[in-house]
């Protein structure tokens, strides 16, 4: 399992320079993908942690996504995420 630190995601804003001595292997596996699929895949990774850290308790997650809990139980039938015990 892989994480996603600042630096990967200052390395994808526009005019942005890897910092010397950067991990950019990361944005390696997104290299020629369409940015509609790599956004999918970001947004479910953050949600399944985010689950995880709030042990499948849904409102806890949405909390730590900054979001509302109505918008991250959409994404998770979107992505056909399991449900946890917890709610």
């Amino acid at each position: 399992e892989r994480t996603i630190l600042p630096e990967h995601v200052d390395a994808l804003l526009p005019g942005a320079k890897p910092k010397a001595g950067a991990d950019t292997s990361l944005l390696d596996e997104f290299e020629g993908m369409p940015l509609e699929e790599a956004t999918r895949r970001v947004e479910e990774y953050l949600i399944r942690r985010a689950l995880d850290r709030a042990e499948g308790i849904q409102s806890r997650a949405a909390e730590f996504l900054g979001t509302t809990r109505r918008i991250l139980k959409y994404k998770i039938d979107q992505f056909n995420i399991p449900a946890k015990a917890g709610e």
